[in-house]
């Protein structure tokens, strides 16, 4: 049992930052800041864990994928929380003092706050470098790294060639070099 917990969180710590920062662009309404983004990882890797003995891998991505479609149904729990009480319309608060207010911390803390400030420092530069890329260059960059939909599969959601959605994501890649710089832009696409 604790092998198979240690081998549980050392794979989720890989994909914290990337889930991370897809649950911040698409919490977008449901919560009020990168806190309660936080929140909603705590709640995946709660019932990620619990679920862990049935997690089938499928190949590299596919512990990344198995959590998306955990994020994805605690989202929609959400909502319809909201929705049945009447909360549907919460708007995101991004204020400073609310994202510095000192929290609980959780009971186990393994991780330790050097890591867990490394991981929240990556995660807010992705953020920021997501905010300066233009529409389509995010759009495709997002489908391709946070939902790892393979380019072809990107090419027909947009309804674009498959060599549209690719130069898209050099463009992509491109801009976030020049905001995060090679060691952290250190992404690439084998599709």
């Amino acid at each position: 049992m604790a092998h198979e917990h240690d081998e549980f969180v050392a794979r989720f710590e890989e994909q914290a930052a990337r889930l991370l920062a897809w649950l911040r662009l698409h919490a977008g309404g449901l919560s009020g800041g990168d806190k309660d983004a936080e929140d909603f990882l705590s709640e995946v890797f709660e019932l990620a864990w619990r679920s862990f003995a049935r997690f089938e891998d499928r190949g590299p991505d596919s512990f990344y994928r198995w959590l998306l479609a955990i994020a994805r149904g605690v989202l929609s729990a959400r909502r319809k929380y909201l929705r049945a009480n009447g909360r549907d319309r919460v708007v995101p608060v991004r204020s400073g003092s609310d994202s510095d207010a000192p929290g609980p911390e959780p009971a186990d803390s393994s991780s330790g706050p050097p890591r867990k400030a490394r991981r929240h420092e990556t995660v807010d530069r992705i953020h920021a470098m997501l905010q300066r890329l233009g529409r389509e260059e995010r759009e495709v960059l997002t489908l391709y790294y946070l939902e790892a939909i393979a380019l072809s599969g990107i090419a027909e959601r947009l309804g674009i060639p498959r060599a549209t959605a690719f130069d898209r994501l050099h463009a992509a890649l491109a801009g976030a070099k020049s905001v995060l710089g090679d060691q952290d832009a250190n992404l690439s696409s084998s599709d």
